[in-house]
């Protein structure tokens, strides 16, 4: 601790609260990441430790603060790029949705706009759902899904992947062209940032991205329906995506929001009238 210059805690503030005693020595410069929606006690707490909070957007921190500086999301761009993506026009639509299992994700809508897409729709599509659940009440959710699936006679369109290794999300996502997203967690999900890097077409009902997407990739109504619609209104969309892409390098890509971390711990005001990264209230 004492050969080095500043401190940066990741995520959780019960590590700013477990060596809190420490920062007290050698004033050094201490910083939280955090993106979540959740506004906990310990987390007001950690706040009041730290001199910096780092947030990828309004969304990810709510607690009123001074100390916040949104720097994006950290997208590893050279990694989530385009490569060997197709126009709809020559094969069938290939849907992608990415991430863990749980009700929060709002799957159901998902497969129940599939349901929409095979009853009114005569073009080719498919879908890949890529993930898996954590918890039991999470593993009963993916049963109900599967069950769903062979209910709406969808077995044909939609598969389950399962949890699949972070380094072959690329490569995954590259194989698509279209990103589905209903989650209700209110936070920035990396997973539509990675898709829209590797240039695809997403859709998402992420409150936190309505500020961010053009508004035809925003889905302001949830419903199956209206979900259905947007995938046929996107379906043929030029790919890749080059204007889907440009938010995420100038906005949140790894090394802008690194830089951005660098300047703000080097020199504050300098950091400030540069970027215009505070987002103290």
């Amino acid at each position: 601790y004492r050969r080095c210059d500043t401190v940066f805690f990741h995520q959780i503030p019960e590590y700013v609260l477990a060596v809190a005693p420490l920062l007290l020595i050698g004033k050094r410069k201490t910083s939280l990441w955090y993106a979540h929606k959740s506004v906990t006690n310990r987390l007001k707490l950690a706040e009041k430790l730290v001199d910096y909070i780092f947030t990828s957007s309004e969304a990810g921190f709510r607690l009123p603060s001074k100390k916040v500086f949104y720097v994006g999301q950290a997208i590893n761009t050279n990694l989530f790029k385009p490569e060997g993506i197709r126009k709809f026009s020559q094969k069938s639509l290939r849907l992608v949705t990415v991430g863990r299992v749980a009700p929060v994700k709002n799957y159901e809508i998902i497969i129940n706009a599939c349901a929409v897409l095979k009853e009114s729709w005569k073009e080719q599509w498919s879908l890949s759902i890529i993930g898996g659940p954590i918890f039991p009440r999470d593993q009963e959710y993916l049963m109900a899904l599967k069950k769903l699936v062979r209910d709406k006679g969808l077995s044909l369109y939609v598969q389950f992947y399962g949890s699949r290794p972070y380094s072959e999300v690329p490569q995954i996502l590259q194989e698509h062209d279209c990103f589905v997203n209903v989650s209700a967690t209110g936070s920035l999900d990396k997973a539509v940032f990675e898709a829209m890097a590797c240039g695809l077409t997403v859709i998402t009902a992420n409150e936190a991205y309505r500020s961010i997407l053009p508004p035809q990739y925003f889905l302001d109504h949830i419903s199956p329906v209206f979900l259905a619609e947007r995938i046929k209104a996107l379906a043929g969309e030029a790919r890749p995506n080059a204007e889907l892409r440009s938010i995420v390098l100038e906005h949140h890509s790894l090394e802008k929001t690194v830089n951005r971390i660098f300047r703000i711990l080097e020199d504050k005001e300098t950091a400030l009238r540069i970027e215009g990264t505070s987002g103290s209230t």
